[in-house]
């Protein structure tokens, strides 16, 4: 736990080096930063545009509710920087789910890949929904493939969540029907 608590922090150490503080987010993160920010100023979902998956706009207004920025850079900061956290805490989903199929040393080398690939180190500093998006999709991987019954209905809640940053999550819900129903068939319940 402690190389693995090194390897988070190394994370979050590149990740801060190369933050881009006084730049301000462009493209699609402006989108849901605009989207965020409205929520939070009304108080409900905006009514001028909709946007097909809020789910990350509801997420980053419900975290600026819990700070008093001054200025719209402070905003998109506190945006960035929760990108960047599920980014590098995204590494323990994934220790637990390649501790499934390799060895303990081998677990840590996939965690090492996956905090210093380039990709998803720039991805993590444009605000966008993909590092929340593979932060929950590696979750319900971890918690489906457990041997216990009650903890794979989470699996299914966090596809739930996850398919509200990105609809594409949905997709998720026909193979894992299918294999759930496989696995536990002979519980003695009816499953569906």
């Amino acid at each position: 736990f402690l190389i693995l608590a090194g390897i988070i922090i190394s994370g979050f150490i590149v990740r801060l080096y190369f933050f881009p503080y006084e730049l301000p987010i462009s493209q699609d993160g402006f989108l849901y930063f605009t989207y965020a920010i409205d929520t939070m100023i009304l108080g409900e979902l905006p009514k001028a545009f909709t946007m097909p998956n809020n789910g990350w706009p509801l997420a980053l207004s419900a975290f600026f509710t819990l700070f008093n920025f001054d200025t719209a850079i402070e905003f998109m900061t506190a945006q960035r920087f929760l990108s960047i956290s599920f980014s590098v805490f995204t590494v323990i989903p994934i220790y637990y789910l390649s501790k499934k199929f390799f060895g303990t040393t081998l677990s840590l080398i996939c965690c090492l890949i996956f905090v210093f690939e380039p990709r998803l180190i720039e991805n993590s500093l444009l605000g966008l929904t993909e590092p929340i998006f593979i932060f929950l999709i590696t979750c319900s991987l971890v918690l489906f493939l457990s041997d216990r019954e009650k903890i794979t209905y989470f699996a299914f809640w966090i596809i739930a969540f996850a398919a509200m940053i990105r609809y594409e999550a949905m997709i998720l819900l026909i193979p894992f029907s299918i294999i759930f129903l496989f696995r536990f068939k002979n519980t003695g319940k009816k499953i569906i």
